[in-house]
């Protein structure tokens, strides 16, 4: 089972899918897709019952000539570390190998728990944005918003 991608607009892939492929039904986009199971996934997705996975998600967008990030509901400035991996199309996995850091700091890292500079240096945040494709400011605010959301919740 797939983990639910947080922020992910049920509305936005109906409305993308209705006007950028000429109105075809959720049906034939997973047909077009060639997921194995066309009679429901994409409708599942649309209703917000379950979510695409990374894989997924990227050819949908793809088909649908978006960006995986336009099928999210992240207003500008609320985006977290989180949702630049997942527009990426990576696993955490993925990201803490090319980043050369392991997992479990990664993982905090996307928690926005403050890491030492041991384990994340400079060159490291560069690296990050890099394997994100995205520029440094963008990693290093999506962190900062995760500190954030992570320092109410323990309000």
């Amino acid at each position: 089972m797939t983990m639910p991608l947080k922020g992910f607009s049920p509305r936005k892939l109906r409305e993308l899918r209705e006007e950028r492929a000429n109105g075809i039904s959720s049906r034939q986009l997973s047909i077009q897709a060639g997921f194995p199971r066309p009679y429901g996934e994409v409708r599942k997705w649309e209703s917000g019952l379950s979510t695409p996975s990374l894989k997924r998600l990227r050819v949908i967008a793809d088909l649908l000539g978006c960006s995986p990030r336009d099928l999210f509901d992240v207003q500008r400035g609320e985006e977290e570390l989180v949702h630049l991996r997942m527009w990426a199309g990576l696993s955490s996995e993925e990201v803490a190998l090319q980043v050369k850091i392991s997992y479990v700091a990664y993982r905090r890292l996307e928690q926005g728990v403050a890491l030492d500079r041991t384990i994340l240096g400079s060159h490291q945040w560069k690296r990050l944005a890099q394997v994100l494709m995205v520029g440094e400011e963008e990693v290093r605010a999506a962190w900062r918003y995760s500190s954030l959301l992570r320092s109410r919740r323990r309000s």
